[in-house]
């Protein structure tokens, strides 16, 4: 057990991007995963059902199409300033898709108003799947960057969403967020 658990990655990596005192690490309340986020950016872990969010905040708009294809999509992180948001969601049902099932079901539905403009698998330092998403959502104006990772029994999805003529403001900002979200259980 012990040399098994000492050829792992760990479970917790540090990004050298975010060490400047810009940033800090932000869990949610259950634990479910960590991210690194902009220190001046307000944010909070609501665990609201998605359903019950308010539409003025955009949150189901930043994590369509596959956060709102499922009923039990939980926000479990929120993060924003001004123009900007980040926004995390778990969901058990989620879970159930592999990281290429996620891209196949992107590839063969049309969503009214989505444009899926990127989809390709990635994995991070403890060998996790993901899958990746560009998604532009032309009535909302809102261009956003998503993360999929199927993890035990649930899926985490989380989205770096900007008004489409801010993308370049932050792209950089918002890869340094995604390549930071660590899932803390495994698949």
């Amino acid at each position: 057990f012990t040399m098994r658990s000492l050829g792992r990655a760990p479970i917790i990596s540090v990004d050298a991007n975010t060490q400047d005192g810009g940033w800090m690490s932000v869990a949610d309340r259950n634990q479910h995963m960590v991210i690194n986020i902009p220190v001046d950016w307000e944010w909070s872990t609501p665990n609201i059902a998605l359903s019950a969010v308010p539409a003025e905040l955009n949150w189901d708009t930043a994590v369509s199409p596959l956060g709102t294809l499922v009923p039990d999509a939980e926000v479990i992180l929120a993060v924003e300033n001004d123009s900007a948001q980040i926004i995390v969601i778990h969901s058990p049902r989620l879970g159930r898709l592999s990281t290429q099932q996620a891209i196949d079901a992107l590839k063969q539905t049309e969503f009214e108003g989505l444009t899926i403009e990127n989809s390709q698998l990635v994995g991070n330092m403890a060998e996790q799947p993901m899958a990746d998403f560009t998604i532009s959502h032309g009535a909302e104006n809102l261009a956003c960057k998503q993360r999929f990772i199927p993890v035990e029994d649930a899926g985490l999805l989380v989205a770096a969403c900007s008004p489409a003529n801010h993308v370049v403001r932050y792209a950089k900002l918002f890869d340094t967020a995604l390549d930071s979200f660590q899932p803390l259980i495994g698949k």
